[in-house]
């Protein structure tokens, strides 16, 4: 229904431009000239895997508006609504939380930035909610730390709009020219407060039979979610030794938990970069210190059972079930980065590199509760607990991430041919002394190659976008066709394919195979 009245919207609105060829919303406020851009658009999804979670039509409506107060200085900003969409369990409506990783909100309004710009002589400064993009890889640039990402719709929606704006101050002076060294730009960057990645929801529960059910949605991390049965070989019981036993299966449930970080003036991000160009190549210097933008979880465990008198009974307890809960970890680190970038006739060549320190790298979680001899003093103290009536008691399981320091570096060449743009990049990360299985490899590689072509006067342009990790041995392909019928509307059709290993970082969601198509207005 949703869906059916925003087609209906959009129609009219294209009716109403192509008729009068509006050029957007100008005016004057107080004699400040002021600007309005708007922007509607409806996608449906079509799920090669029909078992898979569904998406429903989604329609999203953003609003950026702008004053210019003077000629240096000027407020800008842009939200963005968002109804139905791969958001099938939403719990709650209105805008996202700043502070909450988990949520499931449809309606959904989100504030993406809200600044204000200055301007004077060399100096210049924005304060408000903002995105900062550091580096100069086309995407996943190893320094571009400061902003997280919204991981609800990961493959879909590009980097730059998953990315979500921080609460920060920044300020650049260019400094003048010295010997060898010209157009130096240093630019701080402070961030009181520490929004987190976000994620959609998920749960596990015992149905009427007893046996666990799971609503996850369509881009909740399978590899964050543990089995819905663990079973326990009878060699780990309890009197064991006299033989005959059989194994036992124990259901598990499992829900999602929000923390969120300490928010003090002293647990906030810091960053300074160093720009300038020598000779004939832009490059920069970083350093930040602050919570990181990567992922991690902790999968925390509790068992309950009522003590069991009966002699048949091995275990002494009966109604045994594990509870699993997953919450977010948020840890500080601090990175050292470089970039370059060089251009040279129809070619340029790109290059980041950072050293981290402190990253935590998560791993799979389904392995956690995989192997019960890995954990099978816990598992016999858990038991006797619950048989002396204890009623509940904590599962202390591996650790569901690490800390380690890392090196990561990514370098990209685009060429333009004949209205082709080819933008091969290759990222390796390269993580150092670490001897426990994570969810990437300690040296993971991945190659990304983008395809551009416009056709029929610039109004059809073609876009492909591949991925291969070489070391955890996934790939996905996005090829889509966009269409501008005009300067406001357009159509976009594309598929979405992911190949690979459950036990990788992409092959996790290699169910999620999907075709769409989409209708955009924009004046």
């Amino acid at each position: 229904m949703v869906g059916r009245i925003l087609i209906r919207v959009l129609v009219a609105g294209c009716a109403a431009i192509w008729a009068q060829q509006a050029r957007g919303y100008r005016m004057e406020l107080g004699r400040h000239p002021a600007e309005l851009g708007i922007s509607a658009s409806v996608r449906e999804v079509i799920e090669e895997n029909r078992a898979t979670q569904h998406e429903r039509t989604q329609g999203k409506l953003r609003v950026s508006p702008r004053l210019d107060w003077s000629p240096g200085l000027r407020l800008a900003g842009s939200i963005v609504g968002t109804v139905g969409g791969p958001t099938m369990q939403a719990r709650r409506s209105g805008f996202f939380h700043w502070r909450q990783v988990f949520q499931n909100r449809s309606p959904a309004l989100d504030l993406e930035e809200i600044y204000l710009d200055g301007a004077w002589n060399d100096f210049d400064f924005r304060i408000g909610k903002q995105r900062v993009a550091w580096g100069k890889l086309d995407r996943f640039s190893p320094v571009d730390v400061f902003n997280t990402l919204a991981y609800t719709d990961p493959f879909l929606l590009e980097e730059g709009e998953r990315r979500i704006g921080t609460p920060s101050v920044r300020a650049t002076y260019n400094l003048p020219d010295s010997v060898g060294f010209q157009e130096l730009r240093w630019s701080v960057v402070w961030a009181p407060l520490y929004l987190p990645y976000r994620f959609p929801d998920a749960r596990c529960e015992l149905d009427f039979s007893g046996r666990s059910a799971c609503i996850a949605e369509r881009w909740f991390p399978p590899a964050a979610v543990p089995p819905s049965t663990f079973v326990i070989p009878s060699k780990l019981l309890p009197g064991s030794g006299a033989g005959g036993l059989p194994d036992v299966s124990v259901p598990l449930t499992f829900r999602v938990r929000n923390e969120a970080p300490r928010a003090t003036l002293r647990d906030g991000s810091f960053g300074t970069r160093l720009a300038g160009r020598v000779s004939d190549v832009d490059t920069s210097l970083y350093y930040f210190h602050g919570y990181d933008s990567q992922t991690a979880f902790l999968l925390e465990a509790w068992a309950t059972g009522t003590p069991d008198a009966n002699p048949a009974n091995p275990l002494g307890v009966r109604d045994v079930v594990g509870h699993t809960f997953l919450r977010p970890v948020f840890r500080a680190i601090d990175l050292w980065g470089a970039d370059a970038a060089y251009s040279w006739e129809n070619l340029t060549f790109r290059g980041d590199i950072a050293f981290v320190s402190g990253r935590p790298f998560a791993r799979d979680i389904r392995s956690l509760v995989a192997d019960p001899t890995a954990i099978a003093p816990e598992l016999r103290r858990a038991l006797a607990a619950l048989a002396r009536g204890a009623g509940a008691t904590p599962v202390v399981l591996p650790d569901s991430f690490v800390i380690r320091n890392a090196v990561e570096w990514g370098g990209g060449m685009d060429l333009l041919v004949r209205g082709w743009l080819f933008m091969l990049q290759v990222n390796q990360t390269d993580v150092l002394s670490n001897s426990v299985r994570l969810l990437i490899r300690d040296i993971e590689t991945r190659v990304l190659l983008t395809v551009r072509k416009n056709f029929l006067a610039e109004r059809l342009q073609g876009n492909l976008l591949g991925g291969y990790g070489i070391d955890s041995d996934y790939s996905f392909l996005r090829p889509r066709l966009t269409y501008k019928w005009n300067d406001y509307l357009s159509t976009e059709v594309g598929y979405l394919f992911i190949a690979g290993r459950r036990q990788s970082l992409i092959g996790q969601y290699r169910r999620n195979d999907q075709g769409w198509l989409q209708v955009s207005l924009r004046f």
